[in-house]
């Protein structure tokens, strides 16, 4: 078949969690076993959703990437379980080092690895984490996803890693007093790329994150968003858009002639 008619059906999970890593990995299933049972092949969950967004106590409740670390095993489980790619974010400890990473499993096997690189100081994570260094993308079904998180959709420097990409996944936990900059930023990385971009956004109440996570076109248009409930968007990614945007507007090929110094 065409690559150019290839389809791929996702889902964004706009999830109420906790800070029970339990509790939201029962929660985590729930909204991954309903993405598999519309047929996504996909499932994204926010910044943080493993263990909840509590920077106070990032380093007691950070968790080890590998199978020793029980809430670890448990997101590689649900995927294996629900036959559903899962990504998902969380506090991770490595040695002395503490990062603010996202992981994305399928059949259950870790695919992609993502340390957040732009560590927002004015909640002090730089204090708290090591930033990443290297960008992290992962294939499924003949599609091409980049990882980011957060305060990254403010860097387009980031975002020049992720240069052909067919689609950005950004988890975050976006505060609501800058939620129309959120919105801005997602659809101009999309347009930037000329990819799709899931901004997968958390919905924390008590500390002033409302969801508002939203599905953008290669185009910049917004194919679906969430308001400030629960809720589990689904959107099917077509390669024949992106496809049809990057050659209605050259961009991604036209940015290597430049030679500003």
């Amino acid at each position: 078949m065409d690559s150019t008619g290839a389809t791929i059906q996702i889902a964004c999970a706009q999830p109420k969690l906790s800070k029970s890593s339990a509790e939201n990995l029962r929660i985590i299933s729930v909204f991954a076993q309903k993405a598999a049972w519309q047929g996504c092949r996909l499932v994204v969950f926010p910044e943080a959703a493993l263990i909840g967004y509590d920077l106070t106590n990032a380093h007691a409740i950070a968790i080890e990437a590998n199978n020793k670390s029980e809430p670890f095993r448990g997101l590689k489980e649900i995927s294996e379980t629900e036959g559903i790619a899962l990504a998902a974010g969380f506090f991770e400890r490595d040695g002395k080092k503490f990062y603010n990473t996202y992981c994305v499993f399928s059949d259950g096997k870790v695919v992609a690895k993502y340390r957040k690189a732009a560590l927002f100081p004015v909640t002090g994570e730089d204090r708290i984490f090591t930033p990443g260094d290297r960008a992290a993308t992962f294939k499924l079904d003949g599609f091409t996803f980049g990882l980011a998180i957060c305060y990254d959709v403010r860097f387009p420097k980031i975002f020049e890693k992720y240069a052909g990409v067919d689609a950005m996944v950004i988890g975050a936990c976006f505060f609501h007093e800058r939620i129309a900059q959120w919105e801005v930023l997602v659809r101009a990385r999309a347009l930037e790329l000329q990819a799709y971009a899931i901004g997968c956004n958390a919905l924390l109440p008590e500390i002033d994150c409302h969801g508002y996570s939203l599905i953008v076109k290669p185009d910049g248009s917004i194919m679906g968003s969430a308001s400030e409930q629960e809720q589990l968007l689904t959107a099917v990614l077509e390669k024949k858009a992106i496809t049809e945007t990057r050659e209605r507007i050259t961009t991604l090929k036209d940015a290597k002639k430049i030679k500003l110094k």
